[in-house]
């Protein structure tokens, strides 16, 4: 329920921002989705390169076909 108020509190912080028309709201929605444009994909290819690469087995030892 505390999250609700928290959503809540934020939405309400976003329609005040945008009614003032604040340009500090733009530059902050810009950052964030920055953030997900880039961090998030690049993290989901990071953890996939790394179970990739684990499930490839030990190079050390190789086996005749």
């Amino acid at each position: 329920m505390q999250m609700h108020a928290y959503v809540t509190t934020l939405f309400s912080y976003i329609e005040k921002e945008v009614k003032e028309g604040g340009e500090r709201l733009g530059y902050l929605m810009e950052a964030i989705l920055l953030i997900l444009a880039v961090v998030l994909p690049l993290s989901f290819v990071l953890i996939f390169l790394r179970r990739l690469i684990s499930n490839l087995g030990d190079a050390t030892h190789a086996h005749q076909l």
